[in-house]
C-alpha cells in the first residue's frame, strides 16, 4: 500500500470518527496529514476515490 493510499483510507477513518463525536486525532493533526495528502495527489497527478481532499460538505441525509 503506498503512502498516499494509508492517507487516504487514515483520514476517512478519521473524518467518519469525528463525525460521530469521536475523533481519534487532534484537528491539527488531521490537517497536517491532509495538506500531506494532497500534496502526494499532485506530485502523483491522481487523486484516489474518496479523497477528502475533494470532498465538499456532508452528505445529504433524509430525516422526513
Amino acid at each position: 500500500m503506498t503512502r498516499q493510499e494509508e492517507l487516504t483510507a487514515y483520514l476517512i477513518r478519521c473524518n467518519d470518527a469525528y463525525a460521530t463525536g469521536n475523533p481519534i486525532i487532534s484537528d491539527r493533526e488531521f490537517d497536517m496529514l491532509l495538506d500531506e495528502l494532497s500534496d502526494l495527489e499532485i506530485k502523483n497527478n491522481l487523486v484516489l476515490e474518496g479523497s477528502l481532499t475533494y470532498r465538499v460538505g456532508a452528505e445529504i441525509s433524509n430525516t422526513s
